[in-house]
């Protein structure tokens, strides 16, 4: 009996990439119910918001210099609809109001990367500075060796 390596039949990157469009326009369209419900506010209040960060910014959210209507607003948050995609800026400044980041989450998740918050880095500094007490606590036993 031979062992046989199964492969899988589609690539999973690109399934995931299938996906992320409306994994990201899902996440999108639950955190303006949350950000809208929370202030007591409708989704045009906060496209009001986006659309004067990015005036103050120099930055357009569409390819157009103009400010984004409430209709490509409504269009991003369809996860259906994939003729109308919200880009790189419009993403980020979405979060950037709304200060919920898992759309971007869902962009990095296809990559196996994660959004870093505060605890996750001092756990990692705290971390890396142990490595660095270790080595050089081993590079001093390495220096008074050779003294002796």
């Amino acid at each position: 009996m031979t062992n046989q390596l199964q492969l899988p039949l589609f690539d999973q990157r690109e399934t995931a990439l299938a996906g992320l469009m409306p994994t990201v326009k899902a996440a999108m369209n639950r955190t303006v119910k949350n950000w809208c419900d929370r202030r007591g506010l409708k989704r045009e209040g906060l496209l009001e918001q986006m659309n004067e960060m990015a005036d103050r910014a120099g930055v357009s959210l569409t390819a157009g210099n103009g400010t984004t209507s409430m209709a490509v607003f409504e269009k991003w948050l369809a996860p259906r609809d994939t003729s109308n995609i919200p880009g790189v800026m419009a993403v980020n400044v979405f979060c950037l109001v709304t200060g919920d980041f898992t759309p971007l989450e869902a962009m990095l998740a296809i990559h196996g990367c994660a959004i870093m918050g505060r605890e996750d880095k001092r756990l990692r500094d705290y971390g890396a500075a142990l490595i660095a007490e270790r080595k050089a606590r081993k590079r001093k036993r390495i220096l008074e060796a050779e003294i002796d």
